[in-house]
């Protein structure tokens, strides 16, 4: 076997053997590929958060105007404004605005008639720039009944920083002419802004002071509501959400009782 042959033998037999034996030999004389770098797997989606400043844009909407029974409203500079809320509601007139907590939307105060040739009384309204259905209160005042003449409500009502250990509110010192007792019976409806709801508390004993409440009022804090006296119809009042009651009987509101009935809003 002359050389050529060897040189073809060796290429034709032993260096397959040797590729197939120990083939990381065979892939070391020759440079390595290149294998391509790991990478992070992508993040998951998530939804946008709203950020502090967009939650805070809520709570500074402001009332801006009137045309007929919708409502127009501002925001502060960089904020889309809300959308106008069409309220179905008649004789609109702004009273002012419940802050609530901080990121949540304002309560906007109105006086209103629930339709516009009807007999029903004007009535307080508390509506945000949401698609939902207002709050609704008794207009204050004096209302006496048109058959007996007789007293059959009193109230007084205000809003803001109206009482101590509170934040806004909306209360109603009341007083109303229950079944076929001789008095008057007081109590004190508190509408405060909560979470996303205006929660609703009716006090029937242990009331806070309406001279406190006064005490706000001429520190510019607290803004009552004017009354007006008017006669009423042959008709029932919702007194459980729409009373009133006297100075001389509240009680300080230091000693005020925990123990309250809470109600929902109307």
């Amino acid at each position: 076997m002359n050389q050529n042959h060897l040189n073809l033998f060796f290429t034709v037999l032993i260096l397959p053997a040797l590729t197939f034996c120990n083939g990381f030999g065979v892939f070391a004389l020759a440079s390595p590929l290149p294998l391509p770098s790991p990478q992070a797997a992508p993040p998951p989606l998530s939804k946008p958060a709203l950020t502090p400043k967009g939650a805070a844009s809520h709570s500074k909407v402001l009332f801006d105007h009137l045309e007929q029974d919708t409502v127009f409203f501002k925001a502060p500079e960089g904020a889309s404004p809300p959308k106008p809320l069409k309220t179905n509601l008649f004789d609109l007139n702004y009273l002012g605005t419940l802050q609530g907590p901080e990121g949540d939307w304002p309560y906007f105060l109105f006086t209103a008639k629930p339709c516009q040739n009807c007999l029903d009384d004007r009535a307080i309204y508390a509506l945000r720039p949401l698609n939902e259905k207002p709050s609704s209160y008794v207009f204050p005042g004096r209302v006496i009944d048109s058959k007996k003449r007789v007293l059959v409500f009193v109230s007084q009502a205000f809003f803001g920083k109206c009482l101590l250990k509170k934040g806004n509110v909306f209360v109603i010192f009341q007083k109303e002419k229950i079944d076929r007792r001789r008095s008057l019976q007081p109590s004190v409806l508190i509408a405060e802004p909560a979470q996303d709801h205006l929660q609703e508390t009716l006090l029937e004993r242990h009331f806070p002071a309406i001279k406190t409440t006064l005490q706000f009022v001429k520190k510019g804090v607290c803004h009552e509501v004017p009354g007006r006296n008017r006669m009423t119809l042959n008709v029932h009042f919702d007194l459980h959400s729409k009373n009133s009651s006297s100075p001389e009987e509240d009680e300080d509101e230091e000693n005020a009782d925990e123990t309250t009935k809470t109600i929902s809003s109307h």
